[in-house]
């Protein structure tokens, strides 16, 4: 009877060691950036967007990123409503001091490259796995 019992046990653990587990990736943030495309030199074509991120967004955030168009409103201080073609960027990475510098080093160069007076950022923990 011990020895039925020590089999079942083992055929358990075997079973339970071969069912495969969603790899889950604990301490992950998303940001979600918005970019305006308007400058005061016309739009940011889409050559320009794709240089931006090869060259100042990719190498920082070389595991993935997500962009799509949108279009903007918003309201600013004088009640007119401003509309313009928008860039949405998603960054899932870890949470940490060196890349929430990365985050804001990509926002500073596109503000200053475009002269734009903002960036628009969305912050939240995601529940990630594979």
């Amino acid at each position: 009877m011990r020895i039925r019992f020590l089999i079942f046990n083992v055929l358990c653990l075997w079973v339970a060691a071969c069912v495969p587990r969603a790899q889950v990736h604990p301490a992950l943030v998303e940001d979600t950036l918005y970019f305006g495309l308007s400058t005061p030199q016309g739009p940011v074509t889409p050559d320009q967007w794709n240089d931006y991120l090869s060259k100042e967004v990719t190498p920082r955030f070389p595991d993935g990123l997500t962009s799509w168009d949108a279009k903007g409103q918003w309201k600013d201080s004088s009640g007119t409503i401003g509309k313009e073609p928008t860039k949405v960027l998603l960054l899932i990475h870890p949470d940490n001091p060196t890349e929430d510098r990365a985050i804001q080093e990509i926002i500073n160069i596109y503000k200053s490259e475009f002269h734009q007076e903002s960036v628009m950022r969305v912050r939240s923990r995601p529940d990630v796995s594979f």
